[in-house]
């Protein structure tokens, strides 16, 4: 019984530290807003990443989405010794990448984003809300290093004495479309930083463990990269679904328009054809 015990423990500790946030992919339709609401312990911080994409209808292609995908999630991995993260993506653009977006880019004659997105933070002793704006443009990671620091800095710029000792009641994003014709796409995430945590929580080898317990590690192993790469699909899925509705939606009222146009063409031949019959048969008085 007390091995099982130790055994499970070893387990849940690989588990509780193996496991990886990927980014969040969210559609931001025409003249539209998404928001949603975050914690930052006390003492600690955080750093968002963000990249705006085109609508699928522009660039059709999964392969460049999948890969601006990939470069957020890496991008968050790639912070320094202090905690900040760079403002560039890790890895070259690959050829067919880069062929999309100058062609974007040469369609909206420079591929600027009206995007806008909003970082809030709402002190427990305050009505009132303070908040940065940022422009996110197309292709361009947006990077923001320490949220709660940059918040209540521009906080305190603003009169807000106590901003960096105030308890926070919590963080809002916001991101907002300006544009009424298209709807875009945003790649983001936001990296919890503590100071009690090591930076390098994320290795596989964070315990040791003895040679009789190895198939089970490896086990685990196989079982996280699977739910990682099943939670990857279910996001691609809940894309393609919105996207799908949105089709089937539109088709459905076009076949709705089709079919009370035919109805009154149907009614309106029957007329003519009903009148024609009976000027017909007056002309050879059968009625």
């Amino acid at each position: 019984m007390t091995l099982w015990v130790v055994t499970l423990s070893l387990a849940l500790s690989f588990v509780t530290r193996s496991i990886y946030a990927y980014p969040v992919l969210m559609q931001i339709d025409e003249g539209a807003e998404r928001c949603f609401q975050f914690q930052i312990p006390m003492g600690d911080d955080a750093n968002l990443v963000a990249v705006v994409l085109p609508s699928e209808e522009e660039i059709p292609d999964e392969k460049v989405e999948s890969w601006y995908f990939d470069q957020v999630y890496k991008l968050t991995k790639a912070k320094n010794d202090k905690n900040i993260i760079p403002r560039e993506f890790p890895e070259e653009m690959p050829g067919h990448v880069a062929a999309h977006m100058s062609e974007y880019h040469q369609k909206t004659q420079g591929g600027g984003s009206p995007l806008i997105v909003t970082l809030t933070n709402r002190p427990a002793d305050d009505d009132k809300k303070h908040h940065n704006q940022y422009t996110a443009k197309v292709f361009k990671p947006l990077v923001v290093n320490f949220i709660s620091r940059t918040t209540n800095a521009r906080s305190k710029r603003k009169g807000w004495a106590n901003a960096e000792d105030a308890e926070i009641d919590g963080y809002g994003l916001c991101v907002q479309n300006r544009d009424d014709e298209k709807y875009y796409q945003i790649v983001l995430d936001i990296v919890l930083i503590s100071e009690d945590v090591p930076n390098d929580l994320d290795q596989a080898d964070g315990f040791s463990v003895d040679s009789h317990l190895t198939p089970l590690e490896e086990s685990l192993k196989d079982s996280i990269t699977s739910a990682e790469n099943i939670l990857r699909e279910m996001r691609y899925m809940e894309q393609r679904e919105q996207r799908m509705r949105k089709t089937t939606d539109s088709i459905n009222s076009r076949v709705h328009w089709f079919s009370y146009l035919s109805v009154s063409i149907l009614l309106a031949v029957t007329y003519i054809q009903v009148t024609y019959l009976k000027r017909y048969f007056h002309k050879k008085k059968l009625m």
